[in-house]
């Protein structure tokens, strides 16, 4: 049916649902159903100022060898999956090579096991669809993680298919063109980036799959900050690469609990001209971190998965109990 896509371009652009009714024709009950699917709470940072994921999201740092001093580069976050933690982010934060992290004391090298995809054959990183990566962080983080960075559960991870057009989620991260660096200090501001899912064309037309990525539509001229309560033209988000992305649930009632927020997605790509931000889902995320250590599966053990990755648990679960 051609008049939904319709309304929810025209609601998206902030026409009323009178005017939207009168322009397609669609029945008020209808149209009042799509509008609650395709809005948020008034005050979404009241429902941010609780939520999980934001606090498990960190800056990443590289070491500049011109100057010596570390340089903010992108994004990452922490989840804890049984006794074991690990760093989220895109492959190509981790192509930097030596990268930092905030720690009790001061920003430090992060240390342990670095997994991620490789750049495609004959291709780029730029040109990755994918641009997974992960650590599996060494024992001693545990004790010395920076006190404001708090590490998810498998519970806040989004493991289903559900995914449609107009579909809203919010890129989350530290934009490096924020930050403010001295040779000891490093300033930094978390930021919010909302739009809805961007329709199966873009997605073909980017090279992209729904089953795998997350697109949504973002014009930086042309959005609205809920912080000033006007239409302001948001930072560049290079330096969100890693960050999350955080799924909103379908009722409307449902996206003023935080709790009902879940991470659907890791950040790794800006398309400025087609006016697109890009994301892998969590699940390949998870598939890689269990294939390598199948003795993890168990916890993921009464989730609500999608059938592919259920399979694929069974399985490595045995080989786990093996191992």
């Amino acid at each position: 049916m051609k008049s939904r896509p319709q309304a929810e371009k025209l609601l998206s652009n902030g026409h009323d649902l009178e005017y939207v009714y009168e322009k397609i024709g669609v029945d008020e009950d209808t149209l009042k159903n799509w509008a609650d699917h395709l809005s948020l709470p008034s005050k979404p940072e009241e429902v941010f100022s609780s939520c999980t994921i934001l606090k498990a999201v960190l800056p990443v740092f590289t070491e500049d060898f011109i100057s010596s001093n570390l340089k903010h580069i992108g994004s990452g976050v922490l989840l804890r999956i049984g006794n074991e933690l690990f760093v989220l982010t895109a492959a190509h934060v981790i192509d930097h090579g030596t990268i930092f992290m905030p720690a009790v004391d001061e920003i430090e090298q992060i240390t342990g096991g670095f997994s991620f995809n490789p750049i495609p054959e004959h291709g780029s990183r730029a040109k990755d669809p994918i641009d997974i990566g992960y650590i599996h962080l060494s024992n001693d983080w545990l004790r010395k993680l920076h006190p404001e960075i708090k590490p998810l559960s498998v519970d806040d991870l989004l493991l289903i298919d559900e995914l449609e057009t107009g579909d809203i989620f919010t890129f989350v991260g530290y934009p490096w063109r924020k930050t403010k660096s001295s040779a000891s200090l490093h300033k930094t501001d978390l930021t919010t980036f909302t739009g809805h899912a961007s329709a199966s064309d873009i997605y073909n037309k980017l090279s992209y799959n729904r089953v795998t990525n997350v697109l949504i539509r973002m014009r930086r001229k042309k959005t609205y900050s809920s912080r000033y309560e006007s239409h302001q033209t948001a930072p560049h988000p290079q330096g969100i690469s890693g960050g999350a992305v955080i799924a909103w649930p379908w009722n409307f009632i449902d996206r003023h609990d935080s709790t009902n927020l879940k991470l659907a997605a890791i950040g790794h790509t800006y398309h400025e001209r087609e006016h697109c931000m890009v994301a892998t889902r969590i699940i390949p995320y998870m598939m890689a971190i269990v294939r390598n250590n199948p003795e993890l599966a168990m916890h993921f053990a009464g989730l609500e998965v999608n059938d592919e990755f259920g399979l694929f648990l069974s399985t490595e679960q045995k080989m786990g109990q093996d191992f």
